[in-house]
């Protein structure tokens, strides 16, 4: 989740082999409706790129924005350029496109946008065109390039899951699957706190807290219980 003041994770979900990304986008967005967390945006992976995913989000009136994924043959020399390809090489802009495949077809904006960057050899300025696919975000083609680099912290969600999810060699993907969600759950509690303590605030730290709350829990004394279990009586 972006936004705020601090990265949370909000939804888990297990994803078997060859699934559709619809339904695992389904579980997902179910997930963050029973948080009752409001969704602005939803900023996906090129992989999402697909008639299926956009139908649904617009389905659930859900905004989003994607990468364009351009497949198929390049047109053959001295035949202009159709489609994606064709808009790829108009100005930064906002572009009216339906996208259709095979029987579908989902209608929304494809944003031209450019990045500059420095060449790690050179050191010479370049520019690169980058596209997406929008639908209910508006603004200028800058502020959808700029909306969509906030999803890159996702990369840094991942590798601080690394150093608080517990480790396991077991092939049981339950057991995997609660492990990264127990990571999940201690990164999402150093966000917490570290809004409240401040950077000193580290995940081991967080993972300290949290297994001591577990041990107090699980040791807890109940207000109408006595301090100890009672021992067995011997009967005769």
């Amino acid at each position: 989740m972006v936004g705020g003041p601090g990265r949370y994770t909000v939804g888990l979900t297990a994803v078997g082999e060859k699934e559709a990304l619809t339904a695992v986008l389904a579980r997902l967005l179910d997930q963050v409706a029973a948080a009752r967390v409001p969704v602005r945006v939803v900023l996906l992976d090129r992989a999402f790129f697909t008639i299926a995913v956009m139908q649904l989000l617009q389905a659930r009136r859900v905004p989003f924005v994607v990468p364009v994924v351009i497949r198929g043959r390049k047109p053959r020399p001295g035949v202009p350029a159709a489609g994606l390809r064709g808009i790829r090489r108009r100005a930064a802009g906002r572009y009216a496109y339906t996208h259709a495949d095979r029987g579908r077809a989902v209608r929304a904006d494809v944003v031209v946008a450019h990045r500059t960057y420095r060449h790690c050899r050179t050191g010479r300025r370049r520019t690169r065109k980058l596209l997406f696919v929008a639908w209910r975000v508006p603004g200028a083609p800058v502020a959808v390039r700029d909306l969509y680099r906030q999803r890159f912290g996702v990369e840094s969600s991942y590798r601080q899951l690394g150093e608080a999810r517990p480790r396991t060699s077991s092939p049981d993907g339950v057991v995997r699957l609660l492990w990264v969600a127990i990571g999940l759950v201690i990164r999402n509690a150093w966000v917490w706190a570290g809004g409240i303590a401040g950077p000193r605030w580290t995940l081991a730290a967080a993972r300290l807290v949290l297994l001591l709350d577990v041990l107090v829990a699980f040791t807890r004394v109940r207000p109408d219980g006595p301090s100890h279990p009672p021992s067995p009586t011997r009967q005769t």
